[in-house]
C-alpha cells in the first residue's frame, strides 16, 4: 500500500536521524566532528574527515587536509556590499566615470592638452633660467680673473695717482677723470668707491664746485 510505504520510510528517516543526533550529543570531545552536524554537507561521513587537530570542517570528499578549517566566506559586517563596477559609490557621487567612448576621449584630450601646455611653460622657463645662468656664469669667470679688490691698496693708488698729477700740473687739485684715464671700467668703478672712502676718512676731499661733468669729481689732498 503506497500510504503504509510512505509511512514506513519516514519512520526509517526519523530514526536514523534521531540516532544520528543521539550519538553526536554522545561524543567525548565535541571538536571530533565527524558527522554533519548543521546539514551543510561538511564531515558527513567519517572517510570524510580527519580529526585529531581541532574541529577540521572538511570538504565533502576530502579525507585529510591537516587539521586545518575550510574557508567559509561570510558578508562583510560594515553592512557594505561589494560590487563589479561601485554602483553604490556612483550613486553616492563618490566616483564619476565617464560613461561613453566620447567623454573618455575628451578626458583623455583635456588632461593631455593640460599637460602639454604645462610641459611648454615649464620649457620656456627652463631656456630663460638656462640663458639667464649662462650669462651669468661667463661674468662669474671673467670676475674671478680679475685681481682681488682690496679697497685699502686702491686708495693708496688713488692718493700716489693724484700728488703725481698735482705735481705735473702744479695745481691744487685733481681731475678724477685724470686719475683713471685709461683703466679699464671695472678700475675706475673700483677706485671710485676707494675715493668716496678716503673722502669719508679725510684723506682727500672732494670739490663739489667742479662737478659740472660725469666723473669730474677733484680731489684735493
Amino acid at each position: 500500500r503506497p500510504v503504509a510505504a510512505a509511512r514506513r520510510r519516514e519512520l526509517l528517516r526519523a530514526a536514523r536521524e534521531a540516532a544520528r543526533l543521539a550519538k553526536a550529543e554522545s561524543r567525548p570531545n565535541p571538536n571530533l566532528d565527524d558527522y554533519d552536524d548543521d546539514g551543510d554537507f561538511y564531515d558527513d561521513a567519517p572517510a570524510d574527515d580527519y580529526d585529531g587537530y581541532g574541529s577540521d570542517d572538511d570538504a565533502k570528499g576530502m579525507a585529510f587536509d591537516g587539521g586545518f578549517d575550510d574557508l567559509r566566506l561570510k558578508p562583510a559586517a560594515t553592512g557594505m556590499e561589494l560590487d563589479v563596477v561601485g554602483e553604490s559609490e556612483l550613486r553616492d557621487g563618490i566616483v564619476a566615470v565617464p560613461q561613453t567612448f566620447e567623454q573618455l576621449v575628451a578626458k583623455h584630450l583635456s588632461k593631455f592638452i593640460a599637460n602639454a601646455a604645462k610641459y611648454a611653460t615649464e620649457t620656456r622657463l627652463s631656456a630663460r633660467v638656462d640663458a639667464w645662468h649662462e650669462r651669468l656664469s661667463l661674468s662669474l669667470e671673467v670676475e674671478e680673473a680679475r685681481p682681488s679688490f682690496d679697497i685699502h691698496s686702491y686708495g693708496d693708488a688713488c692718493v700716489n695717482k693724484v700728488k703725481h698729477l698735482m705735481e705735473q700740473s702744479e695745481g691744487a687739485s685733481s681731475s678724477f677723470t685724470d686719475v683713471v684715464a685709461g683703466a679699464p671700467r671695472y678700475e675706475c668703478a673700483r677706485m671710485f668707491l676707494a675715493t668716496l672712502q678716503l673722502a669719508n676718512a679725510g684723506r682727500v676731499r672732494i670739490d663739489p664746485s667742479m662737478l659740472n661733468m660725469p666723473l669730474e669729481v677733484r680731489a684735493r689732498l
